[in-house]
């Protein structure tokens, strides 16, 4: 990749929503290279998921039967995060899945450094400015003016 300007805007993580949806009661567990990254217990039925009590991260109960995990970016590129679901009943096999997770580092280039003043004071900061003429010698032509 390019190397960013001096000046550039730092790249903002903006976190990935993956949806689950899954039949079988238990844990559900997000991870990327055996590091969890989401996991909540998961009641269901014949819809889908019901209810979530999450355990790490963030998983909340979505739409339709769905549970949705935010997954903070990883490398820039593509990685596959790993899904599983470890059944209450230990007569059930556990559910793997591997998901593809792309990461993509955009620019948006150099921003202009701007404040916004009300009053005379700034919000950014809290700096007063005042501006003031000292000599100001009005003319038909070009006036004349110390500040």
């Amino acid at each position: 990749g390019q190397t960013p300007d001096e000046d550039a805007q730092a790249p903002v993580a903006i976190p990935a929503h993956l949806g689950v949806k899954v039949f079988t009661n238990g844990r559900l567990v997000v991870s990327r290279m055996g590091t969890e990254l989401a996991s909540a217990r998961v009641r269901t039925d014949a819809a889908g998921i019901t209810e979530v009590v999450p355990l790490s991260g963030s998983v909340t109960l979505g739409l339709a039967g769905f549970a949705w995990a935010d997954v903070p970016p990883g490398a820039a590129g593509t990685e596959d995060l790993e899904v599983t679901l470890v059944p209450e009943n230990p007569n059930q096999d556990a559910f793997h899945e591997a998901v593809p997770l792309t990461t993509i580092v955009g620019r948006i280039g150099k921003l202009p450094v701007t404040h916004t003043f009300v009053k005379g004071v700034s919000v950014v900061d809290g700096h007063l400015v005042k501006q003031a003429a000292d000599v100001d010698s009005p003319s038909r032509g070009v006036g004349l003016a110390w500040t």
